[in-house]
């Protein structure tokens, strides 16, 4: 068995942090250094997701061999416990190994996707990391002007942290487009500054996190400390128009969701009921009668019928 250990180490090139750095994390007599560790970690990770089933399809066979393997030991070594139950992305792994190898009081520097802020498979890691290392500031970069060679819609962060002790506050700057910004960014964190400075226009605590997005502790895009208080009765909540549609059917019907369709006008009319000396005709749901007509369950003013036109398609709610 150790010969073919030392065969397959040969052929895959396994590399050992604490072998290849012994100085790092043992004294000379070898024994374990009580803070151990490196005294910076600085990188920037890949950003690619660890699948078998990308690229094309004559090449998939190959990438299966070769990714299955590193998905086993990323889920099954013990090393890595925050990630999550979906496919897992290169960059999450690496921010864990930043997080063992570094000493306590060491600091982090990394260059990550914003979806280590925003992503709910994220959400595990989030809370390893602000609860291992005192993460100070997050500077959030949209890659419109091109600072790396990758579609100009992807939003990537400047993270910079502490490793050893909890995050206490976190110096937001999110939404900059331009590199040149960061020459005029105070390098000095200070604790004690107002919740909003020039540098970083907002300051968010782990409680106030919570209180925002619960244990998920997503960090929305907060550019100004107005946008907290937006947060706090719904506004700067990104939802889809067929999601803001949904809730105010249900507003509009007392409570009950009747789920949205797609419409190119709606034509509304109230007429009396031919003969309709008892009142209404109640229908017991939204009954189709014809192409695009309706008929609506709430009851209109007593001898009144009223009928809903629905222009252009009556759509299957997306």
């Amino acid at each position: 068995m150790i010969g073919r250990a030392t065969q397959l180490a040969q052929q895959i090139g396994f590399f050992h942090w604490e072998l290849e750095f012994p100085e790092a994390f043992f004294d000379r007599s070898g024994r374990r250094l009580p803070a151990g560790g490196f005294d910076a970690v600085i990188g920037n990770p890949p950003w690619d997701m660890m699948r078998a089933d990308s690229g094309p399809a004559e090449s998939r066979s190959g990438s299966r061999a070769d990714v299955a393997p590193l998905v086993r030991f990323a889920r099954d070594s013990g090393i890595y416990t925050a990630q999550s139950g979906g496919h897992a992305n290169r960059y999450q792994l690496f921010v864990e190994r930043a997080l063992s190898l570094t000493r306590a009081g060491g600091r982090i520097g990394l260059v990550l996707p914003s979806g280590l802020v925003s992503d709910h498979g994220s959400s595990r890691l989030r809370a390893r990391l602000l609860g291992d290392a005192d993460v100070d500031a997050i500077v959030g970069f949209d890659n419109q002007r091109a600072v790396f060679p990758i579609h100009r819609s992807v939003r990537f962060l400047l993270v910079t942290a502490t490793a050893g002790a909890p995050t206490r506050t976190i110096a937001l700057r999110l939404g900059e487009r331009d590199p040149g910004a960061l020459e005029g960014i105070d390098e000095r964190i200070d604790e004690a500054a107002p919740l909003a400075s020039a540098s970083f226009p907002v300051r968010l605590t782990p409680d106030a996190l919570r209180h925002i997005s619960g244990d998920t502790l997503s960090i929305p895009d907060l550019r100004a400390p107005i946008d907290l208080a937006n947060r706090s009765f719904g506004q700067a909540v990104a939802v889809t128009p067929i999601q803001l549609a949904t809730s105010y059917s249900a507003l509009a019907n007392g409570g009950t969701l009747w789920e949205p369709h797609v419409a190119w006008k709606i034509e509304s009319s109230w007429s009396r009921a031919a003969g309709a000396g008892s009142g209404w005709r109640r229908p017991a749901a939204w009954r189709r009668r014809g192409p695009g007509w309706w008929s609506p369950t709430s009851t209109p003013p007593r001898g009144r019928r009223r009928r809903t036109r629905w222009t252009g398609c009556s759509c299957p709610s997306t």
